[in-house]
């Protein structure tokens, strides 16, 4: 048998032996690489067993175990493959109703800072309402003092003429009676 031929076959052969459990009472250890007659120069490997078991049945058998292992694991994929496109699934609800719950929560704070906003605003309002008010008190005040403090003065102003009418009628008075008082009918005045 040619080394090339040997090199590409037996690698292949080996490894689907060596994975496959034997049937029909065939050891692995009974199969044996042979020659075949020489044809035109080349050379061919057969798998000559020792038992009666030929080459196409053991060939056959290997083929169907690696089909059935391999549908097998097709199916364990597949099982697989369900399970987790069902928990992916149950990911994505989750994580949508987690979003929907955050986002519900986040309009319910910004529903919450508006609120407070617009109250801050309302009272802001209010306090500047109140400190005109409060300055309008305090003018409205100082002119009341301011008018208080002109009429005093036009009360002393006025106590003032007053009390000089007073004593400019005196006066008069008593020139009238110093000048008048030796005058008949009338009794004189002691000074």
């Amino acid at each position: 048998m040619s080394a090339a031929a040997s090199s590409i076959l037996s690698p292949v052969i080996d490894l689907a032996l060596a994975r496959l459990p034997v049937r029909h009472g065939v050891e692995v250890s009974d199969l044996r690489e042979t020659e075949s007659p020489e044809r035109s120069g080349s050379q061919a490997l057969a798998l000559v067993p020792v038992a009666s078991t030929t080459p196409t049945s053991e060939l056959g058998a290997t083929t169907l175990r690696l089909v059935e292992h391999s549908m097998e694991t097709i199916q364990a994929l597949h099982e697989r493959v369900d399970t987790i496109s069902a928990q992916a699934r149950d990911l994505i609800r989750l994580t949508h109703r987690e979003r929907v719950e955050q986002q519900a929560e986040l309009d319910r704070a910004r529903a919450e800072a508006s609120a407070w906003r617009r109250q801050a605003m309302e009272l802001e309002i209010r306090m500047r309402e109140a400190q005109l008010r409060v300055r309008e008190a305090e003018m409205a005040r100082r002119e009341a003092d301011q008018a208080a403090l002109d009429a005093r003065q036009r009360a002393r102003s006025a106590e003032g003429e007053v009390q000089d009418l007073e004593a400019y009628l005196r006066k008069i008075s008593d020139y009238l009676q110093a000048n008048l008082g030796g005058a008949p009918g009338r009794p004189a005045r002691d000074a």
